[in-house]
């Protein structure tokens, strides 16, 4: 009995420590979040397109990432989820930060929830994708992606 019990210990660390960074997914491999779960109402005219898309892997995977444009909620998305906005054209605040919903509902990951904020700005027409990952620190990161136009 110990033996099992030590072995599944070992197990259990080693899942913890083999999945400490989060790993890229292609927006189009990414799922789409529930609709319920998409609150942006998307520009009609005279807007750019906007993409976030959310790594795969267990670091982060308990917590939700809330998404937000200029103050508005936007969307909540898990691990391996991307997602598209229309935004009208011109300068907007994007924001992206951790919120209890996932696995472990409330409580666990409000504590810190790690917000980061940047500005985006882009004409009508334009694409811009951005990925959202957990680096082996722990820390989240938003970055754009390299195949973006300036």
């Amino acid at each position: 009995m110990k033996q099992v019990i030590s072995v599944g210990a070992i197990v259990l660390s080693l899942s913890f420590l083999g999945g400490c960074a989060t790993s890229t997914i292609s927006p189009s491999q990414a799922a789409i979040p529930e609709e319920q779960r998409v609150y942006w109402d998307d520009a009609a005219a005279n807007s750019y397109t906007l993409k976030i898309t959310r790594d795969t892997g267990q670091m982060g995977s308990l917590c939700t990432t809330r998404l937000a444009i200029d103050d508005e909620l936007a969307a909540d998305i898990h691990p391996g989820e991307s997602v598209t906005f229309k935004v009208p054209a011109g300068k907007h605040e994007f924001s992206a930060w951790q919120i209890s919903g996932g696995k472990w509902g409330a409580g666990f990951c409000d504590k810190n929830p790690m917000r980061q904020d940047i500005s985006v700005s882009r004409n009508s027409g334009e694409n811009i994708t951005y990925r959202y990952s957990y680096a082996g620190s722990g820390l989240p990161s938003l970055t754009t992606s390299s195949a973006n136009s300036p």
